[in-house]
């Protein structure tokens, strides 16, 4: 396999392609909240206030709430749409086929439930295996055995990492089979299986490539944060000490912009990212399809 070539054309895509970083922008969601959490100073009275705040405007809040709440379900109905876009987008890519925003949402859409049953199926194999291992830790802890409870714990807790560590590398492989291969997606998660087995050093050293890229980005991410959100804060505390009013409005912009450009930054490593997988994906299945375990 052509490593060198996967990642020039998965450079080329997301550079090119402009419009895949609008649905990269929906996968990414809203994590950026988290990069500004502590850069503005706040009231340490925070409990009187928060009560104040309750009593008097409790309706409002309410309100608050529920915008939210259904801003976030949109939300995540379009990132459930934008993972299978991206994917239907690549392959187009890679093959020549025509290809544009309203497309790739076209197929999205139509993929819709694959996306989300495969997504479902991952989350409920993982719930179902923690509850499993948890049993004869619980068990043991009621019959106050505790030194065989400590024992299970950290034998079946590291099952439980090992079991998740390897269902997070088939996933991507067993989102695409559905998505883009028409396999259902219980099929698709035991057609994965075959296909690591026969292409795992290929798709392992995919993982390593895309791991060392994610440690630059982190590094670059990390001096971002450092030099902006130093910035940011530095002229927030020169606000604070003058006034409280312009410290809100000023937090407010600032927040919003910080976590705009961090959003966009996101969105385009996970296009690139996105795209590295599928032609990778695209690679493998061009010896065959994998036959079901």
């Amino acid at each position: 396999m052509d490593y060198f070539g996967l990642l020039k054309k998965s450079f080329q895509i997301t550079l090119k392609h402009r419009y895949l970083w609008i649905f990269g922008i929906f996968i990414v969601g809203i994590k950026g909240l988290n990069y500004f959490t502590y850069l503005f100073p706040g009231n340490n009275n925070s409990t009187s206030t928060s009560s104040d705040v309750w009593t008097n405007y409790w309706v409002w809040l309410l309100i608050i709430v529920a915008i939210v709440l259904f801003i976030s379900l949109i939300w995540w109905v379009l990132s459930i749409i934008a993972n299978g876009a991206i994917l239907g987008s690549v392959k187009s890519i890679q093959k020549n086929e025509s290809n544009d925003f309203h497309t790739g949402f076209n197929f999205g859409v139509e993929k819709f439930w694959k996306v989300l049953l495969t997504t479902l199926i991952l989350v409920g194999i993982i719930f179902f295996a923690i509850i499993i291992t948890s049993l004869p830790i619980i068990l043991f802890s009621i019959a106050n055995v505790l030194p065989l409870a400590v024992i299970f714990g950290l034998i079946m807790g590291l099952l439980d990492v090992v079991l998740i560590i390897y269902l997070m590398i088939l996933f991507p492989y067993a989102l695409r089979l559905a998505v883009l291969d028409d396999f259902s997606p219980w099929n698709a998660y035991k057609a994965s299986f075959n296909l690591f087995k026969k292409n795992w050093s290929e798709i392992l050293i995919v993982y390593l490539i895309l791991w060392a890229i994610s440690m630059g980005i982190g590094i670059g991410y990390l001096f971002i944060i450092l030099i902006v959100g130093g910035l940011l804060f530095g002229i927030g505390y020169a606000i604070y000490l003058a006034s409280s009013l312009g410290t809100i409005i000023y937090a407010s912009i600032a927040s919003v912009l910080f976590l705009v450009m961090m959003t966009f930054l996101s969105s385009v490593v996970s296009t690139f990212y996105s795209s590295m997988i599928t032609l990778t994906y695209l690679e493998i299945i061009k010896k065959g399809k994998p036959e079901l375990v």
